[in-house]
């Protein structure tokens, strides 16, 4: 069995791809007309040294403003 050094330079490395995404979700309410934000999370992992970033599609979808943050 192998020590937890193993685990702990792997997740070492991974964990500096690994980035914080912020958004504004919009929200409409045609029962009284308005017009709201709401404030979402989520997180993503940098897949290219170019920026490119996978996250989830309820992180961002119908979001106003995208913030990330590493």
């Amino acid at each position: 069995m192998s020590d937890g050094n193993s685990y702990e330079k792997g997740i070492s490395r991974a964990s500096q791809s690994v980035v914080n995404v912020s958004s504004k979700l919009k929200i409409e309410s045609k029962l009284f007309n308005k017009k709201n934000s709401q404030d979402t999370v989520g997180s993503g992992i940098i897949i290219s040294n170019d920026g490119y970033i996978i996250t989830n599609l309820h992180v961002i979808k119908g979001n106003r403003s995208i913030d990330v943050e590493l």
